[in-house]
């Protein structure tokens, strides 16, 4: 896009342009900024502003620009090297070194051949044959060109050869003779430098024109890439040094300096200026930034489209390209034009935009996502104070990083810290500063538009582990129409296809054999080459619940690992293993059974156990409300005979919840986890004062840090029956510090219970708020249930295992895990894509 060519209409920064451009005419020289995020024409820019210099410059001013690439690590000696010859070079180039005065002509001739020398390594030895370096610069006899200043010319002189070869060998080129060779030819060009008429051709150039006007030079001397650069602490460093190193160069009038780098040297300059003693600040006599340029997409449409053959207004079409072209851009004209020419095709060499209706689904489909984008970042402008241009760069681009991020999860759960996490050490610009907080809101906004499904909310019926801070996030997932839009564009676009490649896209919209595939679409994952993880069926504080299957035996398991943010938290770690270990040491029908414990490097931690088919406790009540208190009263005993076992094992605290109980056909309800339980007088894994288990269940000795044993699983069953039984929890309120406070000061109101005076006497006795209250042991409980009423007529009609058994089995027939199920949230609307 330079100057002149009108193919493409500027799309921006023009004003910026005009800056830069008046900035280098109007001052004698010294260092200029320009900063921007990577992408955003911060070259084009400064290569635009030079060619209209050139353009609108008077007939007596020359503008020489030279650009140097600074995107490796380097020296201030080499950067300084550099420097000298690419002017030299720029010099002879252009033709502007024929027409310098002799005394400008020589030191640079100097300089240059002193860096040249300077780079070689030479011999050990001179060679004794008579020859003398002739660096004359003409002497009357005509200019040189070039190739007669780098090549030698040999005389006969056997002594000025031994000379100039000592010379060369021994050549101590400092880097304080480069920056005064630089600063001299600089000064030179600037106040010494009127360079002759410009000679036109043949005998003419012995004889100028005494007509044609003399010029002045003004240098210009680009660094550009140094944001390739200053990627790393490292690299940041190194240009530190080198601004420091050549500071005089940078500063000194008759040369422009314009370093062209990213939005982290900006942040740098802005900090000095407030300090007020730092090296941008003592460098840079302006600086700019060059910010993303988001109207772009619409100013590209309306310039090149044919106003007589566009789509009528009312189709919307425009406009959907228009969102499409700007959720794809980022900003960044590059990928602007990339996109927008993906949909160019030529007939009888005239340009047509193309867009069929299989294409039209997918620009339709992410330009509701740039809406749903657009909303949130219009509505949170609110939340931030005095924004300036780089602000909302970061703004738009992190929200944007955020939103790919999300979309190639492939419906795996996550948190915002697995996002922070993984991103930072994957793709995340750090420039962005990405907080957790605007990271949240974000996911939620995502979740209330459903491109996100909440699959685990933190509240009263969630479980917390006091010392892993990730048991009481928000857990999501890609909704799974979203996912399936993802794949379709995969299969047809390379551009949209993951890292995975086309392999998984196959084997998710096909299967030759047969084979039950994971609707996630990839090919199954392999645990110890043994176990396919398939589907992710739960979520739970620390883990994740996948349906597997079993290679050798050739059945269905269920597999827990940890979430990809704990993978590496000891605690996280520490808390899945003697969750196995306490759970491959129990045998009893209503309690779920471990086959294997494996540890992946990949995976960390993970538990294969026994796949149960049925609903859970809590899917039932809130499918079906209320339960029977003859079911109740069955659940009851079995349950508590299932505790008094525990209990003889001396496990205790099994964080028993309405979510943590499965009602399969075959055995009744069953227990499906035991995450925090923990054997009685093994050491704490948890520091004191710190909440272990769900809120709405937690017995108050445990809310108080009293040390607890196999009573507070008595009164977390007492609670869990009166959910069965009301239909909600005991403890309803809205916070945790109001659920701890009435725990502790007040008893379970079982008042609405429809049951027996017996059965409300043995449910009160449970749960109450003194643990020397409760039955002695879960097994005096049993005991207690079998003399109740509702008991006695199931036990009477002899209708157990044919009619109360089923019964809780009609409703969420689905496979269930094995596994803690905190309840799961699904979206309040729909995705807002027409391609389902």
């Amino acid at each position: 896009m330079r100057a002149g060519e009108a193919t493409l209409p500027q799309l921006g920064d023009a004003a910026l342009i005009g800056e830069l451009r008046s900035r280098i005419r109007h001052s004698r020289g010294g260092a200029f900024l320009i900063t921007g995020f990577r992408g955003v024409g911060k070259s084009t820019l400064v290569l635009r502003a030079l060619d209209e210099i050139v353009e609108q410059s008077a007939p007596d001013e020359l503008v020489l620009a030279v650009t140097l690439s600074v995107a490796r690590s380097t020296t201030t000696e080499r950067l300084l090297f550099a420097v000298v010859r690419r002017v030299f070079e720029a010099l002879s180039d252009s033709g502007v070194l024929d027409r310098l005065p002799m005394e400008t002509r020589r030191p640079l001739l100097l300089a240059y051949m002193r860096t040249s020398l300077a780079f070689k390594e030479t011999q050990s030895e001179a060679r004794e044959r008579g020859a003398t370096l002739d660096v004359g610069a003409g002497g009357g006899r005509g200019v040189k060109t070039v190739v007669d200043y780098v090549v030698p010319k040999l005389n006969l002189s056997a002594k000025r050869t031994s000379t100039m070869a000592s010379e060369a060998a021994f050549l101590a080129y400092s880097e304080t003779d480069v920056e005064h060779d630089l600063m001299r030819i600089v000064s030179l060009l600037d106040n010494e430098a009127e360079l002759a008429p410009e000679p036109r051709s043949g005998i003419r150039r012995l004889w100028p024109w005494p007509r044609q006007v003399s010029s002045r030079l003004r240098l210009v001397i680009v660094l550009d890439e140094v944001d390739k650069l200053t990627v790393d602490a490292e690299g940041l460093a190194t240009v530190e040094t080198l601004l420091s190193g050549i500071k005089n160069v940078l500063t000194m009038p008759g040369a422009h300096f314009l370093v062209v780098a990213g939005p982290d040297l900006h942040d740098r300059a802005v900090r000095d200026a407030a300090r007020g003693n730092g090296v941008y600040e003592s460098v840079f006599g302006w600086r700019i930034y060059v910010p993303c340029t988001w109207d772009a997409p619409n100013v590209l449409i309306d310039s090149l489209i044919d106003p007589d053959t566009r789509p009528a207004p009312d189709s919307g079409q425009l406009e959907l390209l228009a969102h499409y072209l700007r959720f794809k851009a980022r900003g960044v004209p590059r990928r602007l034009l990339q996109e927008f020419n993906g949909f160019v095709v030529w007939e009888d060499d005239v340009p047509h935009l193309r867009v069929d209706d299989t294409e039209m689904e997918r620009v339709e489909f992410y330009a509701q996502l740039e809406d749903v984008l657009r909303d949130y970042i219009e509505g949170g402008r609110h939340h931030r104070l005095f924004p300036v241009a780089i602000d909302e760069d970061r703004w738009r681009l992190g929200s944007y990083f955020v939103l790919d991020w999300v979309l190639q999860s492939d419906g795996e759960p996550f948190s915002a810290t697995d996002l922070l996490k993984e991103g930072d050490e994957a793709e995340f610009d750090p420039l962005l500063r990405l907080s957790r907080r605007n990271v949240e809101r974000l996911l939620d906004h995502l979740a209330q538009r459903g491109i996100l499904e909440v699959i685990r909310e933190p509240g009263a019926a969630a479980t917390m582990i006091g010392d892993v801070a990730e048991s009481g996030a928000k857990v999501f997932r890609l909704a799974e129409d979203v996912r399936r839009s993802l794949q379709g564009f995969a299969a047809l676009y390379e551009s949209e296809r993951p890292d995975g490649g086309y392999a998984h896209i196959l084997a998710a919209l096909t299967s030759s054999r047969g084979e039950t595939l994971p609707t996630s679409g990839r090919p199954p994952r392999a645990l110890g080459r043994r176990y396919e993880l398939l589907d992710m069926i739960g979520q739970g504080g620390m883990g994740t619940v996948y349906r597997g299957r079993d290679r050798m035996l050739a059945r269905p398991v269920a597999i827990k690992t940890l979430r990809g943010s704990m993978k590496d938290d000891p605690i996280a770690v520490a808390r899945l293993e003697r969750e196995a270990k306490i759970t491959g040491r129990l045998r009893h029908p209503q309690i779920v059974r471990v086959h294997d414990v494996l540890h992946e490097p990949d995976t960390g931690p993970a538990i294969v156990l026994e796949l149960l088919e049925g609903p859970t406790l809590d899917e039932l009540v809130q499918e079906s409300g209320p339960l029977p208190p003859a079911q109740v009263a069955v659940i009851a005993h079995r349950l508590a005979g299932a505790l008094d076992y525990i209990a003889q094992e001396h496990i205790v605290r099994l964080d028993l919840k309405p979510a943590n109980v499965i009602l399969s056909a075959e055995r009744g309800p069953v227990i499906i986890d035991l995450g925090v339980a923990r054997i009685e007088g093994m050491e704490r894994l948890t520091a004191t004062g710190l909440i272990v288990g769900t809120p709405g269940f937690l017995a108050p000795e445990e809310i108080d840090d009293r040390e607890p044993d196999h009573r507070v699983d008595q009164y977390a069953l007492g609670l869990v029956l009166y959910y069965a039984l009301i239909g909600r929890q005991a403890y309803d309120q809205t916070s945790f510090e109001s659920i701890f406070y009435a725990k502790l000061n007040s008893e379970v109101d079982l008042s609405e219970a429809p049951v027996s005076a017996e059965f409300r006497e043995v449910l009160a006795r449970a749960v109450a708020r003194n643990p020397e209250s409760r039955f002695p042991t879960s097994g005096d409980l049993q005991r207690a249930i079998e003399s109740v009423p509702e008991w006695l007529n199931v036990a009477d009609s002899g209708v157990f295992t044919t009619q109360i058994v089923p019964a809780w089995t009609q409703i969420g027939a689905r496979s269930h895990l094995a596994d803690s199920t905190d309840r799961v949230h699904r979206p309040r609307t729909p995705p807002r894509n027409s391609t389902g």
